[in-house]
């Protein structure tokens, strides 16, 4: 049975839906004060762990204070989730950063991108997208907001896997965390 490219395409973008759910569950931390981390490199590569899959080939380093959660939903599909810690005991929500792994789509990988680079045109505050590397494959970048959210989007296609990497916070908080996931994000070894 053909499955549709709306089906197919609906498959590959749906992580932002779950996404936007977990954010509900997790929570997106509403403080107004900027908490950047300006530690050195040395200090933060001490300050991190390496979470490693071997089922999905990928290992990524995350800070020690961050909870880990994992979802394998089926054999075709699995999601680790890395949360920021809790600011204090009023912090309802808190800043997230995802690794979704699926096996590869049937269809042409840049033509997909080129359809949700325009769907997200249409539907997000586009802020930026580029095509780039990511661990020796290829991939695209894109950062958007959606009703008052910000996000930072990877997408790689490694051959038989695709992978999604997806920061998201508030758009008031998104900068607290974004050094500590640019450096998560940069550690991502795809094997």
């Amino acid at each position: 049975m053909e499955i549709s490219n709306g089906v197919r395409k609906l498959k590959f973008i749906i992580i932002p839906v779950l996404l936007l759910t977990a954010l509900v569950l997790i929570g997106a931390d509403c403080g107004e004060e900027d908490r950047k981390r300006s530690r050195d490199k040395d200090d933060e590569e001490e300050n991190y762990l390496t979470y490693k899959n071997e089922k999905w080939g990928f290992e990524i380093k995350y800070p020690e204070d961050w909870e880990k959660e994992e979802e394998d939903y089926s054999y075709d599909e699995f999601t680790v989730f890395f949360i920021s810690p809790f600011e204090d005991e009023d912090d309802e929500n808190r800043e997230n950063l995802l690794v979704y792994a699926s096996t590869a789509e049937p269809d042409d990988f840049d033509e997909l991108m080129t359809d949700l680079i325009a769907d997200l045109s249409e539907s997000t505050t586009l802020l930026d997208y580029e095509k780039l590397m990511v661990s020796g494959h290829p991939g695209y970048k894109a950062s958007y907001i959606y009703d008052e959210i910000q996000y930072l989007h990877y997408f790689v296609n490694a051959g038989d896997t695709w992978y999604q990497i997806l920061y998201v916070a508030l758009e008031s908080t998104y900068s607290k965390y974004v050094d500590q996931v640019e450096t998560m994000i940069n550690s991502l070894e795809i094997k």
